[in-house]
């Protein structure tokens, strides 16, 4: 199974939209951009490097290591094998 999730479903934990059902992981922050309304941070776990867009406010730091927050009602799941969509 593969996972799958958009960069504007994962957030800075300290500016979560109201009312969503959420996950935290540990990621190591490789790159943070900042683009004015938003900033995008690529992000890295175990290996696998992803995309976050942010609140402006957040104070990701490259090199650390930051607690980020998956919207759960946004995954997205695939077959390896077929590359179906599952969920």
């Amino acid at each position: 199974m593969v996972f799958g999730i958009r960069p504007e479903d994962i957030h800075d934990p300290r500016f979560l939209p109201p009312a969503i059902s959420t996950a935290v992981i540990k990621s190591e922050v490789e790159v943070v951009e900042p683009m004015g309304s938003e900033i995008f941070v690529h992000l890295a776990v175990d290996g696998q490097s992803y995309i976050a867009v942010m609140d402006p406010r957040s104070r990701a730091a490259m090199g650390e290591t930051m607690e980020v927050a998956i919207t759960l009602d946004n995954i997205h799941l695939f077959d390896r094998q077929s590359q179906s969509a599952i969920r």
